[in-house]
């Protein structure tokens, strides 16, 4: 699954909330053109963070959606200066986010195998100091779908 520069948000300085921070990079999906239906997305969305909260360590969240709303897979970045309360139960900020939206014909396999991949670049600490520091969307862009 790819990035594309129009979806990476980098240094916002708001004080955000998680509602905003989903809203936010939801808006930008659909902006895109990457999303047939908002509302069935950002459903889609809270009802995964219903399971369990998307944290995934290092200050990271990897919120997901996905069904018929979503015309073309993706994920949308976003780095915030402000760190964001993400997991309430465990007092878990994020300061980087990866939104995957996953459409119904990829399905399941394609959402594991995104999953997946992200997590493994997430363990690597350059990896990380990258996405965390570089003011560069194009390299971040890279960074991602390599």
């Amino acid at each position: 699954m790819k990035i594309v520069e129009k979806l990476v948000v980098l240094n916002n300085e708001e004080n955000l909330s998680k509602d905003e921070v989903i809203k936010l990079l939801a808006t930008k999906l659909l902006e895109a053109g990457y999303l047939n239906d908002y509302e069935e997305y950002l459903n889609s969305v809270y009802k995964r963070e219903e399971i369990a909260a998307t944290t995934v360590g290092y200050g990271i969240g990897l919120p997901h959606g996905k069904g018929a709303c979503v015309k073309e897979s993706v994920v949308a970045f976003m780095r915030v200066k402000n760190p964001v309360l993400w997991n309430l139960q465990e007092n878990e900020k994020v300061k980087v986010i990866f939104m995957l939206a996953v459409s119904e014909k990829d399905g399941q396999v394609l959402h594991n195998d995104t999953l997946v991949e992200l997590s493994k670049k997430i363990l690597n600490e350059k990896f990380r100091e990258k996405i965390e520091t570089s003011n560069n969307i194009e390299e971040i862009v890279q960074l991602i779908n390599s």
